[in-house]
């Protein structure tokens, strides 16, 4: 392929991937004037500690998989290869997320006390843990649509995802008053559901 097209092509997808990476941080834009209504500062501060706590966990254990991911995909053009390297980064990411979503449920009294000197968050700990399982493997499929340049489809997993998210954020915490647990449930809500219906093209 001559070097003209092949900058034509990564300014294509770039540009593309940029447009859906802008969408999902916009999300946080876009539900703040909620969260600064119908959010305490404790509601707030609560919510702002398992996400920092999920991201960790996230970074940890996702990172070396997908970082895999990408640097064995090229390695052959050879599709039953490929299809190789799909399935296991796919179950990999799957047993890993699995096995932090049960340690989450298993320890989430302990993790409540550690992080919050109460008992009271133990359901939020469990539902940060389930949004946890929810974005590694939504993550994984979406790095599926980058390897093999499916931008467009990139794009609109991610507005579909965005769309979903805030419309179960506003219904959970200002319809149904769910406070910190609708912030939390519905922030996973559309990964979730996203991943669900793009599950065949993970496996």
């Amino acid at each position: 392929m001559a070097l003209a097209a092949q900058i034509k092509r990564l300014t294509k997808h770039s540009a593309i991937y940029g447009v859906g990476g802008f969408i999902q941080r916009a999300l946080a834009v876009l539900l703040l004037p909620l969260y600064l209504k119908y959010l305490s500062k404790s509601d707030y501060g609560t919510i702002e500690t398992l996400v920092a706590l999920s991201t960790i966990i996230f970074t940890l254990l996702r990172s070396a998989i997908q970082n895999s991911f990408f640097r064995f995909y090229f390695d052959s053009d050879d599709e039953v290869y490929r299809a190789r390297i799909v399935r296991t980064a796919f179950w990999s990411t799957m047993v890993a997320a699995t096995g932090a979503l049960a340690a989450g449920l298993i320890l989430a009294e302990p993790i409540s006390r550690g992080l919050f000197g109460t008992d009271d968050h133990v359901n939020l700990v469990r539902f940060a843990f389930l949004g946890l399982w929810a974005t590694m493997n939504y993550d994984q499929l979406m790095a599926l649509f980058r390897v093999e340049e499916r931008s467009v489809l990139f794009s609109v997993a991610s507005l579909a995802n965005v769309l979903l998210t805030i419309g179960v954020t506003i219904l959970l915490v200002v319809v149904y008053d769910q406070g910190p647990t609708g912030v939390i449930v519905g922030n996973f809500s559309g990964t979730l559901a996203v991943w669900a219906v793009r599950l065949r093209d993970s496996v």
